[in-house]
């Protein structure tokens, strides 16, 4: 038998505490685990669900990312590239190994670093999006002109759109 005691603060006359014992039955056993059980299903069941749900808006969001003509990239405080779509081949050439990890400063063209560096020092949260035009070097057909613009990330970085003009 299982023993459910609550202590209560009820002095008998001999000075002691009264403890108030509940005897529970086999059934209300039964019925307390079986709750309890009910309780994990539910709660893995909603687990699984979101889980589910998850996956499915990564997907939609990399088909976004892979489908899009402009290149994207998250790009740390330190212009460093972490991530970058499909289309990234298309403008820096080479595969994604090739940028990814190194400074987008280095596929700009010189003259026009100070101007990229001067757009990362601006707020963009006021105006994200607002895109600046600047020359930009693929890695075998030279310079071409580019669009670039940003949107801050709320931990840190930017993601940073760039598209050939």
């Amino acid at each position: 038998m299982l023993y459910n005691s609550t202590a209560h603060n009820f002095l008998h006359k001999t000075g002691g505490v009264i403890l108030f014992s509940k005897v529970m039955t086999e059934r209300q056993q039964a019925e307390d685990a079986e709750w309890k059980q009910q309780l994990l299903v539910d709660a893995l069941a909603h687990s699984n669900e979101r889980a589910a749900e998850l996956e499915a808006a990564k997907t939609r969001v990399e088909a976004i990312l892979s489908n899009s003509p402009d290149g994207i990239l998250l790009i740390k405080p330190d212009f460093i590239i972490q991530q970058a779509n499909i289309s990234c081949t298309r403008l820096f050439g080479g595969q994604p190994e090739a940028y990814v990890g190194q400074s987008l400063l280095r596929f700009i063209w010189p003259e026009d670093v100070a101007l990229v560096k001067a757009f990362f020092q601006i707020d963009h949260r006021e105006a994200p999006g607002r895109p600046v035009e600047l020359r930009a070097i693929h890695s075998t057909a030279g310079i071409f002109d580019a669009e670039l613009s940003l949107a801050p990330l709320k931990n840190d970085g930017f993601v940073c759109t760039m598209r050939n003009i």
